[in-house]
């Protein structure tokens, strides 16, 4: 799990990124906002619409922090992130989550350009 001064946590901040940049990933919908800061955060909101069982909810949100925790390093400092998980995420292992999210976030100019 990310640590606490990696997450959004006010509902105001999951709006404000909501209104921002958008993302298409296999895994998951992709919401975010250049900020200020020295750390990027990130925010994940699983709908019940979608997952009707806590433990399915519960699931994606894991998988979904595990692949953000592989790059976190490598994202632009203060860069807010909201993932939004869709159903396929349960059915895909962690690697294919991680490999997809990252080869979005790198596709978008979002990670830090390695020297």
């Amino acid at each position: 799990m990310l640590v606490k001064t990696a997450r959004l946590s006010l509902r105001r901040e999951f709006h404000k990124v909501a209104s921002g940049k958008r993302l298409e990933s296999g895994p998951a919908k992709i919401y975010y906002l250049p900020g200020d800061g020295d750390k990027p955060q990130i925010g994940i909101s699983v709908s019940g619409k979608i997952f009707k069982k806590a433990t399915d909810r519960n699931r994606s949100r894991r998988l979904l922090s595990r692949g953000f925790e592989t790059f976190y390093s490598q994202l632009i400092p203060g860069l807010k992130i909201i993932a939004m998980p869709r159903e396929s995420v349960l059915v895909k292992s962690a690697d294919d989550i991680t490999k997809s999210l990252e080869k979005a976030f790198r596709e978008a100019g979002l990670l830090k350009q390695l020297t």
